[in-house]
């Protein structure tokens, strides 16, 4: 049996039994919100009834020193438990939204749940599901995606699964180029999670240079190469491979005037830094946000550090 599943049994327990414990709190919390609300109503004691008192309407215990106590701690009560009853029905309304995007991503107007689980599990064959029967049916109907516009590679290449992204282009090489609502490639995907085979994959299975070229070189919704997403998330290894895959390309700025070469400063990723700086041909060395150059950067960040 797949660890997976059992790690998912596991996990599914664990929520049940944080949620039956949640439930369990939630009665307590609302029985304390109900019995200290009832409490500033029918305070021990009662009132001033006496129209002659110049005290009159006020609580008769109000100068003992035990009533004030009371009056504070059923006050604290009152405000905790009405604070953990309104979190945990924001908990669960978050909760239910994220499990509705979910379902929504793999059921979707495009993908069904057969593929997106292979992608998501990188299952090339998985009882009678063939990904090349899948895929060849794709290229007559059109392309699945899911609502965020991530095709099967995007997916493969969000989990890592190297081997299933190699097939993938296979079968349908022109799934390689595809961009999701963001504009982000598969490439731009793995760079930011940091799956190195992948983006070697991906990366050894174009023979023809200029698309190659054009791969590492397109940029997203944001204006982030996949240089960027990978100097960002500091994945050293996948810096050298892009950097050296198109050392000739400069890498400008993106949206927010920010370059690898910037990011990397910023972020103190030295050897990042060191490799861009090494193997970059034409080097962009614009100023970036608040016209701060990678050397302004740099030192603001060792600074920092220090």
């Amino acid at each position: 049996m797949d660890p997976s599943w059992n790690n998912a049994n596991r996990d599914e327990r664990a929520r049940k039994n944080i949620m039956e414990a949640a439930q369990i709190h939630l009665v307590v919390a609302t029985l304390i919100v109900t019995v200290t609300f009832t409490a500033g109503f029918t305070l021990p004691g009662g009132f001033d009834s006496n129209t002659d008192s110049p005290n009159k309407g006020m609580a008769i215990l109000l100068r003992r020193t035990t009533f004030r106590a009371f009056v504070v701690t059923d006050v604290i009560a009152f405000t905790s438990s009405a604070v953990a009853i309104r979190t945990y029905f924001t908990i669960r309304a978050k909760k239910a939204k994220d499990s509705q995007d979910f379902g929504q991503t793999i059921k979707s107007k495009g993908m069904d749940s057969t593929l997106y689980n292979a992608a998501m599990r990188g299952n090339i064959v998985d009882g009678n599901f063939l990904l090349a029967d899948h895929l060849k049916r794709d290229e007559e109907n059109g392309y699945q995606v899911t609502p965020k516009g991530n095709t099967v590679l995007h997916v493969a290449a969000l989990y890592g699964h190297s081997h299933f992204v190699g097939e993938v282009f296979k079968i349908t090489p022109t799934l390689l180029c595809c961009q999701n609502k963001k504009n982000e490639t598969a490439l731009h995907i793995a760079a930011n999670e940091g799956h190195t085979e992948v983006v070697r994959v991906l990366l050894a299975c174009i023979g023809d240079h200029n698309t190659k070229e054009k791969l590492t070189r397109m940029t997203d919704a944001s204006g982030d190469t996949a240089l960027h997403k990978a100097v960002r998330s500091q994945h050293l290894d996948i810096v050298k491979l892009l950097v050296k895959e198109d050392s000739e390309f400069e890498f400008p700025a993106n949206h927010a005037h920010e370059t690898p070469l910037y990011l990397a400063a910023e972020s103190g990723c030295h050897d990042a830094l060191i490799t861009i700086l090494k193997s970059c041909k034409k080097i962009t060395y614009a100023a970036g946000p608040s016209n701060r150059t990678p050397l302004h950067a740099a030192v603001t960040q060792e600074n920092k550090g220090t």
